[in-house]
């Protein structure tokens, strides 16, 4: 819903752009989710997800993230151009096209 409503208020174009600050009561059923954030960060679609557990209420906000956007994958990321080969990929991907290009020069 937050991320909607961001959208619509036109904070961000789409969930890729996010950065979400999650705050989850403490709940046992709920701290689950904040061993995972990775997976709920993919699941949610989103570049940007921080965890607050132990919170007085469970809430989320929404706002623009600061990093540059992966060339490849469209998730804005923190990794945008570590790789001096590819610098505007983030790294997965800057992985992920070199390991495809030593696949195909060995062919």
């Amino acid at each position: 819903q937050e991320v909607e409503k961001a959208r619509q208020d036109k904070i961000i174009g789409g969930n890729l752009e996010a950065a979400a600050i999650l705050e989850l009561e403490t709940n046992p059923n709920l701290s689950t989710l904040s061993d995972e954030p990775e997976v709920i960060r993919e699941f949610f679609i989103l570049s940007d997800l921080t965890i607050k557990p132990d919170a007085a209420a469970t809430a989320a906000s929404i706002s623009r993230t600061q990093y540059d956007k992966c060339g490849r994958c469209g998730k804005d990321e923190p990794s945008i151009a570590r790789t001096p080969e590819k610098p505007d990929l983030c790294a997965r991907c800057a992985d992920v096209i070199t390991i495809l290009e030593a696949g195909a020069a060995s062919v």
